[in-house]
């Protein structure tokens, strides 16, 4: 459950943020193997996170030509994770930490008539000399992420996307994109096709 906001000061620019509380809660057996051969199992029974995050972005748009536009961003992440027997009920304990992250860069959109197009090019930097591991997800710019495993091993990453769209009056948006984070230990690549259809 969360928050989400949007502050649109016209021409001073958008600042954006969110505050999210996430619960999950698990049970099952964890099978354990090693060098392939099957070597027991361990009940995650009681195994629990509890996630906080704050995302704030600031953008303003800078007009080049009268359908091209440059926007700068920045934007900051603060994340806190708590978790209860992370090894299952075998061997309990707990796990605290915070991370904390910033990121910067540049879009640049074209939109003439029903076509537009976007690039978008920055950086994401962990603050917090400690990651917290496991499936998570990296807010890399606005409305921007990457989810995967273990992906804030990389103190600084690079952010890269682009996308088009076309918009048909009457009958919806279609749109496509892809996203790129690349790190020395971690990579991730999305691609993403839609249709909106208002009602």
């Amino acid at each position: 459950m969360g928050i989400l906001a949007d502050l649109d000061f016209q021409k001073a620019g958008r600042f954006q943020f969110s505050f999210i509380q996430g619960f999950d809660d698990f049970n099952g057996e964890q099978k354990q193997y090693m060098n392939g051969q099957y070597v027991g199992k361990n009940s995650m029974d009681n195994f629990s996170d509890r996630v906080t995050s704050f995302i704030g972005w600031y953008e303003i748009d800078a007009p080049l030509t009268e359908y091209l536009r440059l926007t700068p961003y920045l934007g900051w992440r603060s994340l806190y994770a708590h978790l209860e027997n992370p090894r299952g009920e075998s061997d309990p304990g707990k796990d605290n930490s915070w991370v904390h992250l910033a990121s910067g860069g540049l879009k640049l959109n074209y939109q003439k008539g029903p076509f537009g197009a976007g690039l978008r090019a920055g950086v994401n930097h962990r603050v917090s000399n400690k990651d917290i591991p496991g499936f998570v997800f990296r807010a890399m710019a606005p409305e921007a992420s990457q989810v995967g495993f273990n992906i804030y091993m990389d103190r600084t990453v690079a952010d890269l996307g682009t996308g088009v769209s076309y918009v048909f009056p009457g009958y919806g948006v279609l749109f496509g994109g892809y996203d790129a984070m690349l790190g020395q230990k971690t990579t991730s690549h999305t691609l993403s096709l839609g249709f909106v259809i208002p009602f």
